[in-house]
């Protein structure tokens, strides 16, 4: 056996005596000593210095408000000199033959014509092509085309360009390929040349019937509304000039709009820069 001794008890703590309150006890605090010596008054001088001060700066503000309404009221107010005076009018130069006046009625501008196209007779789109698109309008953009064409000849290329295969343009070729550019708007592959393409994905006939790729490619990087002779410095669009004014004065003679008009301007998206871009 070991000769060291085992643990030792945890000693006890003392238990503070309890005291308890009785009934004497309670009464002797209610009813003991009601006198006022455990209480000390404040010194009200104090407050009424503070009170005086507030009542002074309170008074001061008041005074500097209707100060600073009568001098708002003075300066809405015109002056009596100016209530007695009338308005005076500007009188017209010598030689004028009219005169300013308070009273005008406005113009009425009676409305005798109704709303009327006048395009073509026979409601198909054919019809309507050759309404807008002229032949005499389509030779203009021929005759444009082919002199852009023989100015990129003359400006020196490579004998495998594509231009040394010029051939000019007519209106009967123009219209096949405006055709072929409006069709193209009616289902959209990711490329131009895929319309081309003859593979069964993307096989549509119609366009290698109707021109080549190659010829409808070199049409395009030709194609032009003006010429050189024909370029005005301070107008952004001489470029499409011709193309505008036929269509506007096209509209003028065969359309006639309502009475009543909303007009509304026309939003294209467009982050390049051009001057032009928000008329």
């Amino acid at each position: 056996m070991s000769d060291q001794p085992g643990p030792s008890r945890p000693k006890r703590k003392k238990m503070e005596p309890v005291y308890k309150i009785t009934d004497s006890d309670i009464e002797e605090q209610l009813l003991g000593n009601d006198s006022d010596d455990d209480f000390q008054l404040e010194d009200m001088s104090s407050d009424d210095d503070e009170e005086e001060i507030e009542r002074q700066i309170i008074m001061q503000m008041a005074a500097m408000d209707l100060q600073l309404a009568s001098q708002r009221t003075r300066r809405r107010s015109p002056s009596l000199e100016a209530i007695q005076q009338p308005e005076r009018l500007a009188l017209p130069e010598e030689g004028a033959t009219s005169s300013w006046t308070t009273t005008c009625e406005l113009k009425k501008i009676d409305f005798t014509k109704q709303n009327e196209f006048f395009g073509a007779p026979d409601p198909t789109p054919i019809a309507f092509f050759n309404f807008f698109f002229e032949d005499d309008f389509l030779a203009m953009i021929c005759e444009k085309t082919n002199a852009q064409a023989r100015k990129l000849f003359l400006f020196g290329v490579s004998e495998s360009s594509r231009i040394t295969n010029w051939k000019d343009v007519d209106v009967p070729e123009l219209k096949i390929f405006l055709g072929l550019l409006f069709h193209m708007g009616s289902f959209q592959l990711p490329r131009l040349q895929d319309y081309w393409k003859k593979s069964r994905l993307f096989s549509i006939p119609i366009f290698g019937q109707q021109m080549s790729r190659n010829r409808y490619f070199l049409i395009m990087r030709c194609l032009h509304f003006s010429t050189e002779t024909e370029i005005v410095n301070d107008d952004p669009l001489y470029k499409i000039r011709s193309v505008v004014d036929y269509f506007n004065q096209k509209m003028n003679t065969c359309y006639y709009p309502g009475k009543e008009l909303s007009l509304d301007e026309s939003m294209v998206l467009w982050r390049g820069r051009l001057r032009f871009s928000s008329m």
